[in-house]
């Protein structure tokens, strides 16, 4: 997944251009835009009323398409990190909207790269893959690119398997596509894990395999649903501002120092992660027994530094 990332900065941008993405955001898209060369610019992902933003989306990808010839644009969705958002068929509509008005208008290439890292634990399968209907009769200009881990859906952290799949209404951009992304994986890695695009093979091509790989997954999908449901329910009563959480495997609080926040909930051995914009909390690390009480302690955390 990290690995389709880096190919899309490095082959559709250059040196020097800006990467948009949202203000909450995973911390390697900074780092993979810094070394090759490039800027990760954000906007704001939510409204005031926590809506999808999306004024500030077209505000910033026609800043971008006023100065550079590619704008590539990168989305998480479904069940975004660090915030657990997905995108609406709505937010989909008006973000793609904006996209093909920039292509249509223009020579630009537009590059819209999905991060779709937790979309095995997004809920009902056919509902969270739905968006992908979307992608059909696009501009020839506007490519979309899809990055999918393993590392989730398999759960084969530390394999490093993934997947770059290309979307394009150009015979042509898909042959480039393969040809350019081949070549820099060959470049850059040589070759990925056997062993994990193995299993992945084998349990696919195997109806019993995959009908039990199947049913693992949505047991480990409902466990991380309960957690997160016991902890937004003690949110809404101990009234703790939390983003808009709709499935993954983190959730968010907004803070103005979220370090400080962090620090104090580490007195209660309590490990959340100070973020840019907030606090995420890892609802996949936390079991459902522990899970009680988080919510209260981190508002009373939240409080403290809030009206220091």
């Amino acid at each position: 997944g990290t690995g389709g990332i880096h190919n899309t900065i490095h082959n559709y941008t250059e040196w020097g251009d800006e990467v948009l993405t949202s203000d909450w955001y995973w911390g390697a898209y900074s780092v993979l835009c810094n070394d090759n060369g490039r800027k990760l610019r954000t906007f704001r992902l939510f409204t005031d009323d926590l809506q999808w933003n999306q004024d500030d989306f077209a505000q910033h990808v026609e800043a971008i398409a006023a100065r550079q010839d590619q704008v590539l644009v990168i989305l998480n969705t479904p069940a975004h990190n660090p915030t657990g958002y997905s995108l609406s068929d709505e937010d989909w509509r008006q973000a793609l909207g904006t996209l093909k008005e920039v292509a249509a208008r223009s020579e630009k290439h537009v590059i819209l790269l999905v991060d779709v890292s937790y979309l095995d634990f997004a809920g009902d399968e056919e509902t969270s893959r739905s968006f992908f209907r979307h992608f059909e009769n696009l501009p020839e200009n506007l490519l979309v690119v899809v990055c999918y881990s393993m590392s989730k859906g398999f759960t084969m952290y530390g394999q490093r398997i993934g997947a770059m799949i290309g979307i394009t209404s150009s015979p042509q951009i898909a042959q480039e596509f393969k040809d350019i992304n081949q070549y820099t994986s060959r470049a850059t890695w040589s070759n990925i894990n056997r062993a994990g695009m193995q299993t992945l093979v084998t349990i696919s091509q195997d109806a019993k395999l995959l009908q039990q790989f199947q049913a693992e997954q949505a047991e480990y999908f409902a466990l991380i649903r309960d957690r997160a449901a016991l902890f937004m329910q003690e949110a809404a009563e101990v009234e703790l501002p939390v983003l808009p959480y709709r499935a993954g495997f983190f959730l968010s609080v907004p803070s103005r120092d979220s370090k400080a926040v962090c620090a104090l909930m580490n007195r209660d051995n309590i490990f959340p992660v100070p973020l840019k914009a907030g606090v995420r909390l890892a609802v996949c690390a936390v079991t459902k027994a522990k899970m009680p009480g988080i919510a209260t302690k981190l508002k009373a955390a939240w409080e403290q530094v809030e009206h220091a």
